[in-house]
């Protein structure tokens, strides 16, 4: 039976989009002003009208793939076809980029073979990206010819200050690529890479980008399963990823976005649509931070509110239930509130609770500890890993430095100014004592500080 002939897919030339040509200018005479197969002045505009990288990525373009037909035709003889089609799908988009547009066609006929599984008609189409692929490396080998661009000036400092940089993440197996996106975004942003996908769920999780750009067909695992579980990860989970790839095709632009992607972009890309969708993925992004900011903190003291803690406790719950550790929590309550905004009025009231909440966070400063406004004129505070010994010493503390604001409270029966009545426990979470249970027992210690002539320490351990 003889070999079934898979046609290339045909590419209507309108569907091509074509970059407008950058204005000419002095920088251009570090390259020819032709250079068939490639169209120079579309692969400027691809290359962010930059000569100097265009002509490095050329000869970087004639390195890497001069032996690509034999490459391809050893994958295949060895029966590596997945390695064929990643190659193939690569060289694709390098020659997309660099605007040679039969290479383009050659090898995006001969990937859509690959991936159909058509391995036995696909001598033809290996012999034509190798026709294709010949007069591409001849001409980008010419360039050696001419005369090396001079050594580029220090860069200028970065368009935007380094505090307030958004920070990408580039994932790609081809460093052309890489540097092409760097070249984009480099003034504005801070920019992290990645060559294969273990390496960048790593960096994701270690650096936390803003956004992270992510290519499909890599080495090891591919970016589908880099997405799955970056979007599994708590830590990452709504980091905004944005597929930046070869593949076109309608299947693997839907499994993209089912998996979680926040965008997907086919190469060649346009720099300034990938920086317009990077930027609007980054605004969103810290409009979603802030909201989640706002519905976590106390709208007047700026503290965590209710709702934070009562989730941070719950997972310092289980944590402890794990470590066998011992955690605290301090419950305090300003003495005598009512009497004070009776006297001086809720404005007053406000900026007491306000204050008062400054000498909380003025004591209980590690990271890993949380003030929150429990309710009215209730404060509490959760000291993981505290012992006894450390969460009364720091209740004191903050009954101190409460005390030491001077607020004068004319009503009180304490004293002549605000004071607090406090009250500590400290336990370990063994499977029998629930949350309200460890609360409760902070709420008994301090009602006995208040019963007890109130600005106060009173504390309980739980074994």
């Amino acid at each position: 039976m003889p070999a079934r002939r898979v046609e290339p897919p045909k590419i209507p030339t309108s569907e091509i989009k074509r970059p407008q040509t950058p204005p000419t200018s002095p920088d251009n005479a570090v390259l020819p002003a032709h250079l068939p197969p490639f169209d120079l002045g579309a692969a400027l505009a691809r290359t962010a009208g930059k000569p100097k990288l265009l002509r490095k990525m050329l000869l970087g373009f004639r390195d890497k793939y001069a032996n690509a037909g034999t490459e391809l035709w050893k994958h295949l003889a060895e029966g590596h076809t997945n390695e064929a089609e990643r190659l193939a799908h690569t060289l694709k988009g390098i020659a997309a980029t660099l605007e040679a547009r039969d290479l383009t066609v050659a090898t995006a006929a001969l990937e859509h073979a690959l991936r159909a599984g058509h391995t036995e008609s696909l001598a033809p189409l290996i012999e034509a990206v190798e026709r294709e692929l010949a007069p591409a490396i001849a001409a980008a080998a010419t360039l050696d010819a001419q005369p090396a661009p001079p050594p580029s000036p220090t860069p200028a400092a970065a368009t935007t200050p380094p505090k307030s940089r958004p920070r990408i993440l580039i994932v790609d197996d081809e460093p052309a690529n890489i540097e092409l996106l760097i070249e984009i975004f480099g003034n504005d942003y801070e920019v992290l890479t990645a060559l294969e996908g273990l390496t960048a769920q790593k960096t994701a999780t270690k650096e936390k980008p803003d956004v992270i750009l992510l290519d499909v067909m890599m080495p090891g695992i591919d970016g589908y399963e880099v997405c799955r579980r970056l979007k599994a990860e708590p830590t990452t989970t709504c980091t905004p990823i944005i597929f930046i790839t070869g593949l076109g095709d309608i299947t693997a632009e839907t499994r993209a976005l089912e998996l979680g992607a926040a965008d997907y972009v086919t190469k060649p890309i346009t720099p300034a649509a990938v920086k317009a969708r990077v930027n609007n993925q980054i605004l969103l992004k810290r409009a979603q931070e802030q909201l989640t900011r706002l519905a976590i903190t106390d709208g007047l003291t700026g503290l965590a509110n209710r709702r934070h803690f009562d989730d941070r406790m719950t997972q310092e719950h289980a944590r402890h239930a794990r470590s066998g550790g011992e955690l605290s929590i301090i419950l305090l309550d300003v003495d005598h509130f009512k009497a004070f905004n009776d006297t001086y009025g809720h404005i007053s009231g406000d900026g007491c609770l306000t204050r008062v909440a400054g000498a909380i966070s003025g004591v209980v400063t590690r990271a890993t500890d949380l003030v929150a406004r429990y309710g009215g004129e209730e404060f509490v505070c959760l000291l993981p890993m505290t012992n006894h010994r450390g969460a009364i010493a720091i209740a004191e503390k903050v009954r101190k430095a409460v005390s030491k604001l001077a607020i004068p409270h004319s009503q009180s029966s304490v004293a002549d100014h605000v004071t607090i009545s406090l009250g500590v426990i400290t336990t370990r979470c063994i499977s029998d004592r629930s949350l309200s249970n460890i609360l409760a027992l902070a709420d008994e210690q301090l009602y006995a500080a208040k019963s007890s002539g109130r600005n106060r320490v009173c504390a309980a351990s739980a074994p």
